[in-house]
């Protein structure tokens, strides 16, 4: 089985909290659209990695989400500098005469 043609849509900025949170940038437009789109691979020097997003919302200025599998601050803080991907299949088809930045 290949593996997903994946497109970056933010990074992990670093943790929040003590309970496994994370900052999230989101390049997306609404910025909080980035929590619509599954799966979530994590994008590392090291590869890449499938993780299961287990919730996500505005706080404050910024955006912070949670994962299933993270569930503290220690293991939160390592994701820093992560990139968010997505697979390209499950954004929406741009309109005609718009295009995404990966098909310029």
């Amino acid at each position: 089985m290949s593996s997903p043609e994946l497109v970056t849509v933010g990074r992990i900025l670093g943790a929040h909290g003590v309970k496994g949170w994370v900052k999230v940038y989101s390049d997306t437009e609404p910025r909080e659209q980035i929590f619509r789109y599954r799966p979530w691979y994590l994008l590392t020097a090291s590869g890449s990695s499938q993780i299961e997003l287990a919730e996500g919302r505005l706080q404050g200025k910024g955006l912070v989400a949670r994962f299933a599998t993270i569930t503290d601050r220690e293991s939160a803080a390592l994701l820093t500098g992560s990139e968010v991907a997505v697979p390209a299949s499950v954004l929406p088809k741009s309109s005609e005469g718009t295009y995404y930045w990966r098909d310029l």
